[in-house]
């Protein structure tokens, strides 16, 4: 008998112990994606309320929701619509607080195509084309490269006095 695979293994324990009724084996992609969809956006959420409450400290109070980009709908409406079921039983309980800031309205959750999300630029390998296209839909300048103009070696200077200005904030935290 050949030896089993670590998946082939860990299904036969799986189907030994039977820890559940429904076995989620044909779905655990989708499943694997939707949730780690789901806690990229509770993380993403966080930093973003962490940075509202910053900007509230030092005078600059946003009275308009915090919007997250996302491209997966199943994590998105679990956001907007948490409740417990079969396929989210196992997603822990701490990455569900974003349901209340959606509904405190501190957080908007965003839909927007797959391909039109500015951040793959971060994440992905990309054609030369739409790197740059979301470099500048990031709102980001090569202020080094020949050419640049005046005004945006300004907005780098004033980016980089502002992010000094942040950071003393921090130190005095």
């Amino acid at each position: 008998m050949p030896p089993l695979s670590h998946q082939q293994l860990a299904a036969a324990v799986l189907m030994f112990h039977r820890p559940s009724r429904v076995s989620p084996m044909h779905d655990a992609r989708r499943l694997a994606l939707h949730e780690a969809a789901y806690v990229a956006m509770s993380f993403a959420a966080r930093e973003g309320i962490w940075l509202r409450r910053l900007l509230a400290e030092i005078g600059f109070a946003q009275t308009e929701p915090t919007k997250l980009h996302g491209d997966n709908q199943s994590a998105i409406q679990l956001a907007k619509h948490p409740a417990f079921h079969a396929h989210t039983k196992h997603i822990g309980i701490h990455f569900h607080f974003i349901g209340d800031h959606i509904a405190e309205g501190t957080i908007e959750m965003v839909w927007i195509p797959t391909n039109t999300m500015a951040a793959d630029v971060l994440t992905k390998g990309l054609g030369s084309r739409k790197h740059w296209d979301f470099v500048h839909a990031m709102g980001l300048v090569d202020a080094s490269r020949e050419g640049a103009s005046w005004k945006e070696r300004r907005e780098v200077e004033e980016v980089c006095a502002a992010y000094a200005r942040v950071q003393e904030c921090l130190n005095r935290i």
